[in-house]
């Protein structure tokens, strides 16, 4: 049977459907395709503008927690710039703070809540919201979405401590061998050396500086006015001198020692006691002959092996003129004072014995604290720091020192005046000098830290006695770190605060705790361009360096500040740097950075020590909390 071709190729009723079913599944399964394509674009973009948004809110937070101590005004006012200046969803498109965006409150670290308060506390929380316009959206009917994002930043909490050098050198612009060099050095502060001088003066009850000095044995006919005076005077003015009383009168038969003792005796009784009426403990011979003989073997200079067994501790050898502050002076910044008497030279006399050095291994000087001599005069000055508050004579630079570390304390307590305790700031104390003399002044307490009580102990510090190595830099950093540490200290440092140290100093290191071997080991294993590879005492700067890089691993702060003109800058520069806490040297822009330095006219040191001070310490470091 023979078929139709047109009919045989001609498509089947049943093919026809299948066609317009695949037609219908293609269209919609492109419609679908689109739809997913279009939610795809949209979640990414949606997703990319979230994220800018909690930037915003994060930059805002952080933003307002800087201004806290400013009071809310100023803080909501900082977050809503920070908002604004942060693009969210187009590069001219930024989010909003609500009138309700802004909580001011405090951050709990136990419970990680923040707690709305009326007040300001050492939180805020911020809440940014942005209304995205879609890509695709609104081809299915969704032109936009609302977004919302919240931030909460803190304040604080932060564990600072202050490491303060009180070594021998922390009193010698108050010694009288610089007092003329200070002169020379600020000839546009006229006088200034001598200002410091009369400070002390005034504290001690001396009169007008510079006072009266006498050659030992003058007024006396015949009396050498040159080296020879303490011989003449025991040999010559007082030997078979029926004049003068028994216990004054020397004989040839008499030892040197004996000699030695009638010829203080004297000096002691008819000249100190003359010269110097209110120097304490009194000049008198038949109650503080020892003390005396200390301060006559200090100031006579030995002529012909005389006077005998003077003691060792002399101005000649200890440690003056003080070469890291002035390599130019010599031996003749003192030579003038030889065998001279007076407040001049008592006071050059207590300022070498420091703070603990016993002339008689029985009291210290009037200087000391320790001494019940010692005058602690109350500062008048309403604008002071330290004002209402007694301190001892002011020996610089260390009272410019006390006076700037009092002001950061009540910088501190401003700025923390309305946090509650657990968010406040608190601070530690550390001193150094001697290899043994590192200790906590104040310490840290996981409860409580009163400002006050700390400006109160800083009141009594003082340098320590000249005459041996007292730089123990390393030592110090040592004491603070283990302070500091709660894994070490468990009663005094808080787990969850920021830890900054503030290191203060005015010489090189010249003592330290660690090893040779512990800090050529570090070094090898810690290479860094900062390291001394010579120099003076490289170890012991080293040592400091290591006890830096050691801190700054546990992501604390470390701020090296030196004051007065004999302190290490390159040590210091090299700590700023190992620190991170290093700043642009505006003296060359491109040169390395340096750290922060009170330098120059001595009179300026608590202004300078005081501003530094607030730099690193006026901001609070803030956070985010959540």
């Amino acid at each position: 049977m023979r078929m139709d071709h047109a009919a045989c190729c001609r498509p089947s009723r049943r093919t026809r459907t299948r066609r317009g079913v695949a037609i219908v599944l293609v269209a919609l399964l492109l419609s679908a395709s689109i739809g997913i394509l279009a939610f795809a674009v949209d979640i990414g973009w949606i997703g990319y503008a979230r994220n800018q948004l909690q930037v915003a809110a994060d930059a805002a937070a952080l933003a307002g927690a800087s201004e806290l101590i400013g009071g809310p005004s100023s803080a909501e006012e900082q977050a809503r710039l920070y908002v604004s200046e942060n693009p969210v969803g187009g590069l001219h498109e930024h989010a909003t703070i609500a009138d309700d965006g802004v909580q001011f409150g405090t951050w709990d670290p136990d419970l990680e809540e923040f707690i709305p308060s009326e007040g300001v506390g050492n939180a805020i929380e911020i809440t940014v919201r942005k209304r995205l316009p879609l890509i695709i959206g609104p081809l299915l009917g969704i032109p936009h979405i609302d977004m919302e994002c919240t931030a909460v930043a803190l304040a604080n909490p932060r564990d600072i401590a202050f490491v303060l050098d009180l070594s021998g050198s922390m009193n010698n612009d108050t010694e009288i061998w610089a007092t003329q060099a200070i002169n020379n050095e600020f000839p546009d502060y006229p006088g200034i050396g001598d200002d410091l001088m009369a400070d002390v003066y005034e504290d001690f009850g001396y009169g007008s500086y510079p006072g009266t000095l006498r050659h030992v044995a003058q007024g006396l006919s015949g009396a050498p006015d040159n080296d020879s005076s303490y011989s003449w005077l025991a040999n010559t003015y007082l030997m078979n001198n029926s004049s003068v009383a028994t216990q004054y009168c020397t004989l040839s038969s008499d030892s040197t020692s004996t000699r030695k003792t009638k010829a203080y005796r004297w000096i002691i009784d008819y000249q100190l006691a003359t010269i110097m009426p209110a120097a304490l403990p009194t000049p008198d011979s038949s109650t503080n002959l020892s003390y005396w003989t200390a301060y006559l073997d200090y100031i006579i200079k030995p002529y012909n092996s005389l006077p005998p067994n003077q003691n060792s501790h002399r101005i000649s050898i200890t440690g003056n003129p003080y070469r890291d502050a002035w390599p130019a002076l010599g031996s003749s910044s003192y030579s003038g004072f030889y065998n001279k008497l007076g407040y001049r030279t008592y006071v050059q006399f207590m300022m070498d014995y420091g703070r603990n050095k016993e002339p008689n291994s029985t009291v210290n000087v009037p200087l000391s604290a320790a001494s019940d001599d010692c005058p602690w005069n109350v500062d008048n000055d309403p604008d002071s720091p330290g004002y209402g508050r007694s301190f001892p004579p002011r020996e610089q630079p260390t009272h410019a020192m006390k006076l700037a570390v009092m002001a950061a304390v009540d910088r501190i307590a401003e700025i923390n005046a309305n946090y509650p305790e657990v968010s406040k700031d608190h601070i530690c104390v550390i001193a150094f000098d001697t290899a043994a003399g590192s200790r906590v002044v104040y310490p840290l307490s996981v409860d409580e830290c009163d400002y006050e009580a700390i400006k109160d102990a800083v009141c009594g510090l003082q340098a320590v006695a000249d005459g041996t190595s007292s730089t123990a830099s390393e030592n110090g950093l040592i004491k603070a770190r283990n302070h500091m540490d709660p894994t070490v200290n468990q009663n005094g440092p808080r787990w969850a605060a920021r830890r900054l140290i503030v290191f203060v100093t005015d010489g090189i290191p010249n003592i330290k705790q660690s090893s040779n071997t512990t800090i050529n080991n570090y070094r090898s294993a810690n290479p860094d361009g900062e390291w001394f590879t010579s120099g003076s005492n490289p170890y012991e700067r080293n040592a400091v360096l290591m006890q830096t890089a050691q801190m700054e691993a546990k992501a604390w702060k470390v701020f090296a500040v030196g004051m007065g003109l004999g302190a290490d800058r390159s040590m210091l520069d090299r700590m700023a740097r190992m620190a991170g806490t290093a700043e642009e040297n505006p003296d060359d822009p491109d040169g390395p950075l340096i750290s922060p330095w009170a330098t120059g006219n001595p009179a300026n040191y608590e202004q300078r020590l005081a501003s530094i001070f607030n730099a690193i310490l006026g901001a609070p470091f803030v956070r985010l909390a959540r």
